[in-house]
């Protein structure tokens, strides 16, 4: 399957259909997003593109349990906490867990030029004066 044009799609449908017999929902907002709940009734969110996964869950245990069903049917690299995600930077602190895109963005701007400062400012058609008068009746 691997380095046929059609082996993204046969991936994901082979995952999906094991997820699914281990209990998870596709997510009806995104097709590599997949819900579960523990035996705890814990939420367990398990995030698969290509050969890139991320499972999220509310405690280690549910996760390790998750990845050792995985591991029996594929053979998985596992991470410990993660820090980037296909692109998107994840910063662990006391308080909780920021979520960012800031590469995207910074390389979207270098793309239209807009790092530098000549080009960071809006032009505009208009003269730059100090008032502006109105009409009167």
């Amino acid at each position: 399957m691997h380095g046929t044009k059609q082996a993204p799609r046969d991936w994901h449908r082979a995952l999906s259909a094991l997820v699914t017999r281990q209990g998870y929902i596709n997510s009806s907002a995104n097709v590599f997003a997949y819900n579960n709940k523990t035996n705890k009734n814990e939420q367990i969110v398990a995030v698969m593109y290509v050969d890139d996964g991320l499972i999220l869950a509310p405690s280690t245990e549910p996760i390790n349990s998750e990845l050792d069903l995985l591991h029996k049917v594929y053979t998985l690299k596992r991470l410990e906490s993660v820090s980037t995600f296909l692109s998107i930077k994840v910063v662990h602190s006391s308080t909780g867990i920021l979520v960012h895109h800031i590469s995207c963005v910074n390389s979207i701007l270098e793309r239209f030029g807009f790092v530098t400062p000549s080009r960071a400012q809006a032009i505009t058609p208009l003269e730059e004066c100090s008032s502006v008068s109105t009409l009167s009746d």
